[in-house]
């Protein structure tokens, strides 16, 4: 017997309720979560005792997120710099610590999110409402590392090596190999599923498996083996072809977002100032220099000032919005909307990458639904211990990269798709009690995704308004080539025939097939027709958006930045995120934006030698708003000139 989409939506609307509307235990857990001391954030106190703001900065960070969390705390260890970073959300509420909650809606989650409406196309989104995708982006500390699905992937070799063959000196996977190591701090060293001499020990940003996962994900494993690929294997080390139970950034059960990660262990550097709820809406220029920035907060403007540099830590889509909105970008396109030309750069806001991908649904064999994996016993062992159900992302740890029948890189190891997995995830209760069915009977539904690693489309970023609170114009340009959607319907098959394996069919895994849109409705099921038409019409934009201000050599008239991640055209001014990314990499891209920031932090730090300037008094405002302790920075200067560390000693650096 097959199972219909009918089936399969009457079964998950148990929890689709329960999400929706949140039950009494649902409400009561976030209570109990936001009154939990370990699950608070340290940086709400401690900001709520800084009273004023700085009038001038050595440097300006834009965007508390994964590369400006880096980046301030990185900049921070000279402690002769004073580094202000600025975030327009705010502190990470205690439920984001819960990896189960990752994917949960409810209005205190989506007060987290940017939620970027892209503009319609032809060619995908076609059955979202008003043929609409959306992009999810955190509008908090940490930003999207503090809503993501935790999963700490580094892409190719290869990809690295493509962006030197580019031209960009330095940025090859023997450079940009070990930035990756120094951030890491990996739990599971000496382990069989990772190699050694590809990870660390000692950063700050803690890598590990989730401490839970359910049975089925062990299955897919054994499935990936049955057709021939490595399992349960480093997908970070020398073998990039294979399924496995990924690594996620996560410490005792809990979400380690960015922030988490680097700007609570330089929380009480007197030098470093993080300030929330800020929105900067463009930089101040004086000629072709970048002085600082323009920020709204609590309903007034303000500006910074800044000493040395600003840097945009603010994301694909912020970045090159801001950059537009301050004078920096198409000549054409700026003159249109009424911003004063800084610079014209042709390539702001164009070469916009992510990933695509497709939701294929399965269904297990069983006609009785299972427990539900979230009850009051296993909320008692997540506060505990960080152990169970909760402190993991069900299927969503399980991942692979496989080889499609038009992969040209089986010999190279190069593989063009990606697989996700969706189910088996606590992260819904009616009741609480054990034992309440998981969902509303009939089959237990999971998903399959196939991802395309390398898609040959491209989007852009562009002006809707000289206005900065109006959001840029979205044009992602998805599956407008034809390739990618090829990939996408291999992968499809891919799916198919893993779950088509003896071990999945012994648990009686059945493919379902989505109810079809009008017009999709003539064509023959499972054709290739039918699949393209699906996924035209329900395409799954991934959240790895890069490559809108891309760096390049000298004479590409697209780049953005320099090797060094200096804008074009403009003195005192860096980019130091995901937008510098010329190729997005092929994988999740987090850990590959964390690598960015430490080089900009290293590369800011080589052009401004430590005691290079001549003396200087502090910024003004900082003695009333930063406390100084005088001795403590001389202190940790002598720290520095004796090769002892950063600013807090060298205990802050091994954290």
């Amino acid at each position: 017997m097959g199972w219909s989409w009918n089936d399969l939506t009457t079964s998950l609307l148990r929890c689709e309720a329960s999400r929706g509307a949140e039950s009494a235990f649902m409400r009561l857990m976030e209570s109990v979560l936001d009154q939990t001391s370990h699950l608070q954030d340290p940086l709400m106190q401690h900001m709520q005792r800084e009273k004023y703001f700085l009038d001038d900065a050595d440097f300006v960070v834009v965007g508390g997120g994964s590369a400006g969390s880096v980046l301030a705390a990185r900049l921070s260890e000279r402690p002769d710099w004073n580094v202000v970073l600025l975030e327009a959300g705010g502190c990470e509420p205690p439920f984001t610590q819960v990896p189960s909650f990752y994917i949960s809606d409810g209005d205190s989650r989506r007060e987290l999110d940017w939620d970027f409406k892209l503009e319609p196309q032809a060619e995908a989104c076609l059955g979202h409402e008003d043929g609409i995708c959306h992009w999810p982006r955190g509008k908090v500390l940490g930003g999207t590392s503090t809503i993501n699905g935790m999963m700490y992937m580094r892409g190719h070799p290869r990809d690295y090596d493509r962006w030197e063959a580019d031209g960009l000196a330095g940025w090859g996977w023997r450079h940009v190999l070990p930035y990756f190591k120094k951030s890491e701090d990996n739990k599971e060293l000496g382990q069989g599923h990772v190699e050694d001499a590809f990870h660390s020990a000692g950063g700050y940003l803690t890598v590990q498996r989730f401490p839970d996962q359910p049975p089925l994900a062990w299955d897919i494993l054994s499935a990936g083996a049955e057709l021939g690929y490595r399992s349960n294997t480093d997908l970070n080390g020398s073998n990039r072809t294979g399924f496995t139970v990924a690594q996620a950034n996560v410490r005792d059960g809990r979400r380690l977002s960015l922030s988490r990660a680097f700007l609570h262990p330089a929380k009480d550097r007197p030098n470093l100032r993080v300030i929330t709820n800020a929105m900067v809406v463009r930089v101040s220029m004086d000629g072709d220099r970048a002085r600082g920035v323009v920020f709204h907060r609590n309903g007034a403007l303000h500006k910074l000032r800044a000493r040395k540099e600003v840097v945009l830590t603010a994301g694909a889509v912020q970045t090159p919005h801001l950059l537009l909105l301050s004078g920096v970008g198409p000549r054409r396109q700026l003159q249109e909307a009424g911003v004063k030309v800084v610079a014209d750069c042709p390539g702001v806001g164009q070469n916009l990458q992510n990933h695509i991908s497709f939701s294929v649904d399965f269904a297990l064999g069983n006609d009785t639904p299972g427990s539900n994996r979230l009850d009051m016993p296993t909320f008692e062992q997540f506060l505990s211990n960080g152990t169970g159900a909760m402190a993991s992302t069900g299927l969503s740890q399980v991942t692979a990269f496989v080889h499609s029948r038009y992969s040209q890189g089986r010999g190279l190891d190069l593989p063009d798709l990606q697989l996700f997995f969706e189910g088996a995830l606590a992260n819904c209760s009616i009741t609480g009690l054990p034992g309440e069915p998981s969902h509303n009977g009939g089959p237990t539904p999971f998903r399959m995704i196939p991802v395309v690693l390398r898609p040959l489309s491209r989007g852009e970023v562009r002006l809707q308004s000289k206005d900065p609170t109006v959001p840029p114009k979205l044009i992602a340009n998805y599956l407008k080539d034809q390739e990618d959607v090829d990939l996408l319907i291999d992968g499809i098959r891919f799916v198919q025939r893993l779950a088509n394996t003896s071990v999945m069919q012994e648990l009686g895994v059945q493919l379902v097939l989505p109810a079809t849109p009008g017009a999709c409705g003539d064509l023959a099921p499972d054709s290739d027709d039918f699949w393209e038409c699906l996924i035209r019409h329900r395409t799954n934009p991934e959240n790895h958006q890069c490559g809108s201000a891309r760096m390049g050599p000298d004479g590409d008239p697209g780049a953005v930045l320099t090797p060094r991640l200096q804008v074009r055209g403009v003195r005192g001014l860096r980019v130091a995120d995901a937008a510098a990314i010329p190729h997005v990499v092929s994988a999740n891209l987090n850990a590959a934006v964390v690598m960015v920031a430490e080089r900009a932090a290293d590369f800011i730090k080589e052009d401004y030698p430590l005691f290079a300037d001549r003396r200087r008094p502090p910024p003004r405002g900082m003695n009333r708003g930063m406390g100084i302790n005088r001795g403590s920075l001389l202190g940790n200067l002598l720290g520095v000139v004796r090769g002892a560390g950063g600013a807090g000693g060298g205990g802050d650096s091994s954290q």
